[in-house]
């Protein structure tokens, strides 16, 4: 039986397929889904450009975000005001007159 064959010292445990069949399936299951959706969001960046591509994406979306707000005479306001300490992921702002006037 292929089961019965003895594992190699070189194989790593989660291959060993005796081990997973004693265990019903459930000695360290590989996260199937999130293994395929990291390698989706990994092929997506990589045809995208890359890294270094989705950094300079990034940086100027950022830059037109945090323009709009330092240019709205006062309606938008960002409580980092030295732009070196400034996020590329979040934005944080304020309208004037408080966000409850606003809607």
């Amino acid at each position: 039986d292929f089961l019965a064959a003895p594992r190699r010292r070189d194989c790593p445990q989660i291959f060993d397929l005796k081990l997973n069949a004693d265990a019903e399936s459930m000695w360290n299951t590989p996260a199937t889904f999130n293994l395929w959706a990291t390698g989706k969001c990994l092929r997506v960046l990589q045809e995208d450009g890359g890294v270094r591509n989705q950094q300079i994406r990034n940086q100027r979306k950022a830059k037109a975000i945090y323009d709009v707000i330092d240019g709205s005479d006062g309606f938008y306001s960002c409580p980092v005001n030295s732009k070196a300490y400034r996020s590329r992921m979040n934005v944080p702002f304020y309208v004037q007159g408080g966000d409850m006037q606003a809607t």
